[in-house]
Parts: structure tokens; sequence; C-alpha cells
């Protein structure tokens, strides 16, 4: 599967390894899938994964968290000042209307 999608001059799609393959373009992607899954554990187990791109993602995880967490807080906080603000009263009508 690899090799014919990979190592091949020309980049076949998912459909035309699909037909060498004589599976659907759905089950040729997932074997891909699974292919490429194994290639990777095996580097992993090998101790020759990319400690520095995973401390990356980390770290670019942990500051996207964190930014998030800022961004609820200044919400809430306009939040809560602006429900101190807004009240309800009766219209003429009989329903209620915002006020404030």
């Amino acid at each position: 599967m690899l090799e014919l999608r990979y190592l091949s001059d020309e980049t076949p799609t998912l459909t035309d390894v699909g037909r060498v393959l004589g599976v659907s373009h759905q089950r040729a992607q997932q074997i891909e899938a699974r292919a490429l899954r194994r290639v990777r554990e095996a580097l992993g187990a090998a101790g020759q994964h990319d400690d520095q791109a995973i401390q990356r993602k980390r770290k670019v995880t942990a500051e996207y968290k964190q930014r998030q967490r800022e961004r609820m807080r200044r919400y809430r906080k306009r939040r809560r000042a602006t429900k101190v603000l807004q009240t309800w009263e009766r219209d003429a009508d009989g329903g209620w209307r915002r006020s404030g």
C-alpha cells in the first residue's frame, strides 16, 4: 500500500490504489491509515521520533488553552457586568421587556 502511494514516480489517488488492490476508496484509506500508524509506532519504539516536534505541539496546545481560558474569563466578566445593568420590567401590554 505505502509503496503504491508514496514510492512511485507519480502520486496515485486513493481511488487508483483501491482499484489496483481491488478495494474501495474508503477501504484503501483505512489500509493506508493503519500502515502509517504501524510505521509511526515502529519509529517511535526505535526512539527515532521527533521529540522537539512533540514538545512544540504541547507548547502550542498549552498556549492555545491558556488563551481560551483568558478569553472565557473576559467574556464572563463582561457578562456579569451587563447582567447587573439589565433589569426586566412589565410593559404596557403585560409582557416583559429589558430596561437599562
